[in-house]
């Protein structure tokens, strides 16, 4: 798992590189990797913030807005058709989503649940 370097940290090892001491070793004593120091002066250089980047959170539907209510109506249709077969449609479409993406989104809207 990836752990957030504080800032505090991120400050101190800018600073040690732009004082002249080597990645490396700069690297070494504050206890992160190379291509760490390397990616924090890179920011630092760009002028860009050295406050760590959000991780994680909810990922947003992939299939959303018409092509979700296309969906919706194809999938509620009386003629059968395989989730590869709609996975195609949806190419079609211009919308290029993997089966596996059609069918989640088919049980998220209700459709596919066993009927006893």
């Amino acid at each position: 798992m990836v752990r957030a370097v504080p800032i505090d940290l991120r400050l101190r090892v800018v600073a040690a590189i732009e004082a002249g001491e080597a990645m490396t070793a700069v690297a070494g004593r504050f206890g992160i990797s190379i291509s760490t120091a390397r990616r924090l002066c890179r920011k630092q250089q760009a002028g860009a913030s050295l406050l760590p980047d959000r991780v994680g959170g909810r990922r947003q539907p992939v299939i959303a807005g018409d092509d979700l209510e296309w969906l919706r109506s194809r999938l509620a249709g009386r003629d059968r058709m395989s989730i590869r077969g709609i996975t195609a449609e949806l190419a079609g479409r211009g919308l290029l989503v993997t089966h596996d993406t059609v069918w989640r989104t088919a049980r998220r809207l209700g459709f596919g649940e066993r009927r006893e």
